[in-house]
C-alpha cells in the first residue's frame, strides 16, 4: 500500500440550540450508506511521542449495527510506505457498534511503543475496518517549533486547519480538521471556546448553532488538541447554513484566526 504524499478525562456537554436538525436524505437505488470511519489526532505538529493520541470517531448514517470483524490501524511514512500496523487497535474486534460510537484514543502502549522504534518525524496514519477505510492523518514528531498564532482578538494559542483527505488523496465535503495549541499560562475549557467558535465562508461570518461535546473538558498549557469541524452547525444570523459550492474558510476558535484552506460544501 501507497498513499499519497502530503506535506485527560472525558467530558460529555450537550448544548443545543437547534431544536431540529434535517435527516439525511436516502442513498440512491435503496442501497445503504457504508459507515463514516473518522481518526482524529490530536496534534499535527506534536512535541513528544506521548502526546500523540488518535481518536476515533464512527457514524452509521442509516443506524444499522457494524459488525467489527477486523481491524488495524497502518502506520506509513510521508511518502506512504507503510513502517508498522496495529491489530485491533480499539480493542473492537469481534463486537457490534451500534447507532454510532466514540474512542477516545489507541490503547497507548501499543502505540507508543511502536512509535518510539521508529525513526521518522512525519508519519501518515490510517484505520481499516473490515473492508473499509478511514480519512488519512499526518502528524510529526519533534521539537515546538513555537509556531506564532494567526491574528485574532484575545488569542490564548495557535490554530490550523487543513482538508479530510481519503485513501486516494481526495479532500473530503462538509469538514475539515482543526488543530490548537494552548500557549496561555493556563488552562482553556475547551467546550466554552468550541460554542464560541465562528466560520468565515466566502468572507460572511457563520455561529455554531448545535453541538454534542465528547471529548477532553480542559486543555492544559502547552497542550494540543484536535476535533474534525463539521459545516453543517454553522449557520449566519438568518439562521441559514453555507450554501453549495466551493469556499474559502477560515477558523475563528480561541481568539485565533486560522490559516485559509478552500472547501466544497455539498448538500
Amino acid at each position: 500500500m501507497k498513499l499519497p504524499h502530503r506535506s485527560a478525562s472525558l467530558l460529555v456537554v450537550v448544548f443545543l440550540l437547534v431544536q431540529s436538525r434535517t435527516a439525511q436524505a436516502a442513498p440512491a437505488d435503496g442501497l445503504a450508506e457504508s459507515p463514516e470511519i473518522r481518526l482524529v489526532p490530536s496534534c499535527r505538529d506534536c512535541v513528544s511521542i506521548e502526546e500523540v493520541d488518535l481518536a476515533l470517531g464512527i457514524t452509521c448514517p442509516d443506524e444499522s449495527p457494524m459488525e467489527v470483524t477486523s481491524s488495524r490501524l497502518i502506520l506509513m511514512d510521508e511518502h506512504g510506505e507503510i513502517l508498522a500496523s496495529i491489530v485491533d487497535p480499539y480493542r473492537h474486534d469481534g463486537e457490534t457498534i451500534g447507532k454510532g460510537l466514540f474512542t477516545s484514543g489507541v490503547t497507548g502502549a501499543d502505540l507508543g511503543e511502536i512509535l518510539s522504534g521508529l525513526t521518522a518525524d512525519s508519519y501518515n496514519a490510517v484505520l481499516q475496518i473490515n473492508d473499509l477505510y478511514s480519512n488519512v492523518v499526518t502528524f510529526h514528531v519533534g521539537p515546538d517549533l513555537q509556531e506564532p498564532p494567526h491574528p485574532g482578538p484575545g488569542c490564548q494559542g495557535s490554530l490550523q486547519i487543513e482538508p479530510l483527505v481519503d485513501m486516494e488523496g481526495r479532500e473530503s465535503a462538509n469538514a475539515f480538521m482543526a488543530y490548537f495549541r494552548n500557549r496561555s499560562e493556563k488552562s482553556v475549557i475547551l467546550p466554552a471556546l468550541w460554542a464560541d467558535s465562528r466560520l468565515l465562508a466566502s468572507g460572511k461570518e457563520y455561529q455554531l448553532r448545535g453541538f454534542i461535546w465528547i471529548g477532553m473538558g480542559n486543555l492544559w498549557p502547552g497542550r494540543s488538541w484536535g476535533k474534525i469541524v463539521a459545516l453543517d452547525l454553522f449557520f449566519n444570523e438568518q439562521k441559514e447554513k453555507i450554501s453549495p459550492g466551493t469556499h474559502s474558510v477560515q477558523y475563528l476558535f480561541g481568539g485565533c484566526m486560522s490559516n485559509e484552506i478552500t472547501i466544497k460544501v455539498e448538500e
